[in-house]
């Protein structure tokens, strides 16, 4: 860096005024030029305990220039206000704090608008934004070295990443496999719980659940769970294998599905069992029932050989037949699909109701209407509207319609129902009908000019806003 040589140095400016030398208007400039002046220099020192403070200059808005010595013609390190992502690009410069090497490249930079920190990285998108391979003791994390464009990978800095298997993680960025994640090893992977193996997989390809060397491509120590299905060594017996649903108790001797025994008396035996009923099927039709009483054949029976034995229906009139179950039965189906019910039916819901298609979303509470343009229903969105067809059931004993997009409509019985009680304060027994809030009712203030639009009558009470009420579904 060039030196000012109207700038003296302490020892020369000392020597204008000693004892009785008369210093001349260049020198007093000189010593004016040699100190630092605040308001031309950028260098201020202000009252009030604040810290000295620079001011950046240029496009770049440097603040300090670093020299190791300072007769060298550029700085080692430069503080810059504004650091650009193209040194010789003004355009791309944005406000932070940025050291700078003697190029103008940013190598540690601190966005001013989110705080985030770039090592090589003039707009970092994270917190920690490095360009490059990161070391953490025997970590490494960054580009891949044997394909540093396309893949970022994590792994052990003693193996030599270059090599193709020695990655532990690694993720593809673009190309065929973007988005594409590889856990890998050269020898096993090992998945550890407080420092016990729980998943192995060998290098031959074999998987251990509960093993560390399995010999078989899956093996599982234990019982394995498939959904509700269990397999694996019976809880009730160790010299047994189960094949059962978890749902059931399989420590329970009479829940196994499937039973075969590996040691003892009865080796190699296979058991089929069910604590209810065991069902054999073709083409998911019952062929043969058995249950704790009785064994069922359904369709003809055969033997062969000398004496061939043939069962088939019984007369239609008769307990089993064609046409159906009659009889003693309390439910049957005869051949043209009609169902008998001779005592009558149970159930927890407590409406009754039918399916409707509907223009748009609707849910358990809506107050709904008829669009009789295309035959569809909408929420209601005016007061005492007669195309009022009732109020949206969620959890009906019995819906008419098979259509399961449809939605069911209560055509009687109890259904919570949204309200509102702004328009009007409701009571428990006030008849309610349409209101203009979009799905709801309000109360009927004349029952008889809301003749038609009733959708039914208040069984619990609100006194103000919007909410859930219990209706008793009723039309009038």
């Amino acid at each position: 860096m060039n030196i000012d040589d109207n700038k003296k140095s302490r020892a020369t400016l000392k020597s204008y005024f000693v004892k009785n030398a008369i210093p001349t208007e260049q020198q007093f400039a000189q010593l004016i030029d040699s100190v630092l002046n605040q308001r031309d220099d950028g260098v201020i020192k202000p009252a009030g305990g604040e810290p000295l403070s620079i001011e950046a200059v240029g496009d770049f808005e440097k603040a300090v220039n670093f020299y190791m010595q300072i007769s060298d013609a550029s700085p080692a390190w430069t503080l810059s206000l504004r650091p650009r992502s193209n040194p010789a690009d003004p355009q791309t410069g944005r406000p932070g704090l940025s050291i700078n090497d003697p190029a103008g490249v940013s190598r540690l930079a601190v966005d001013a608008a989110t705080g985030r920190v770039g090592i090589g990285v003039v707009a970092p998108t994270e917190a920690l934004d490095v360009n490059g391979r990161v070391k953490a003791a025997m970590l490494t994390i960054g580009p891949w070295p044997a394909n540093p464009a396309q893949y970022g990978f994590v792994g052990a800095t003693a193996l030599d990443h270059t090599q193709g298997q020695n990655y532990a993680l690694l993720q593809s960025a673009s190309g065929n496999d973007a988005g594409t994640t590889y856990l890998n090893s050269p020898l096993s992977i090992r998945l550890r719980i407080k420092n016990v193996d729980r998943l192995t997989v060998t290098t031959n390809g074999n998987v251990g659940i509960g093993t560390a060397s399995p010999a078989n491509l899956l093996e599982v120590a234990g019982v394995a769970k498939f959904g509700s299905l269990g397999i694996g060594p019976w809880p009730a017996g160790g010299n047994y294998m189960h094949f059962g649903v978890t749902t059931l108790n399989q420590a329970a001797a009479g829940n196994y599905a499937l039973l075969q025994s590996a040691a003892g008396g009865d080796t190699g035996t296979t058991f089929l069992n069910s604590p209810t009923s065991v069902r054999l099927r073709i083409g998911n039709g019952d062929r043969l029932v058995v249950d704790p009483g009785e064994t069922t054949v359904l369709g003809p029976f055969k033997t062969q050989g000398a004496h061939l034995v043939k069962l088939g229906y019984p007369s239609p009139s008769g307990r089993y037949g064609n046409d159906g179950i009659r009889g003693e039965p309390n439910l049957w189906l005869d051949s043209s699909g009609t169902v008998f019910l001779k005592q009558g039916f149970t159930s927890i819901g407590m409406d009754v109701a039918e399916r409707f298609p509907a223009g748009e979303a609707l849910v358990p509470g809506d107050v709904a209407v008829f669009d009789e343009h295309d035959r569809t229903i909408h929420r209601c969105d005016r007061a005492v509207d007669r195309r009022a067809v009732g109020i949206v059931s969620g959890e009906a004993a019995f819906i008419l319609g098979i259509e399961t997009e449809e939605v069911p409509i209560a055509l009687c019985g109890r259904v919570p129902c949204k309200v509102d009680a702004d328009v009007a304060p409701i009571a428990a027994g006030d008849l309610l009908t349409t209101s203009a809030t979009l799905g709801h009712a309000q109360k009927v203030d004349d029952p008889t000019a809301c003749a038609g639009a009733i959708i039914g009558k208040a069984l619990t009470s609100l006194a103000s806003g919007k909410g859930e009420i219990l209706v008793l579904v009723h039309g009038r």
